[in-house]
């Protein structure tokens, strides 16, 4: 099996939050402890930086 990675696109973003989501309900994860939206995210994704910052899927 070979696994391939890219960068993420705004598509992306909504199974982004999903996931990030499910992560929460572990609470080891993170520290936040509310679920979060598709638009409190547009603004950290629309901001990351390929070169400095890329989101994988």
């Amino acid at each position: 099996m070979q696994i391939k990675f890219r960068y993420a696109v705004r598509q992306n973003l909504i199974k982004i939050v999903e996931i990030y989501n499910q992560s929460i309900k572990l609470k080891n994860v993170t520290a936040d402890i509310r679920q979060i939206s598709v638009s409190e995210r547009e603004a950290w994704f629309e901001n990351a930086s390929i070169d400095k910052y890329p989101i994988w899927v």
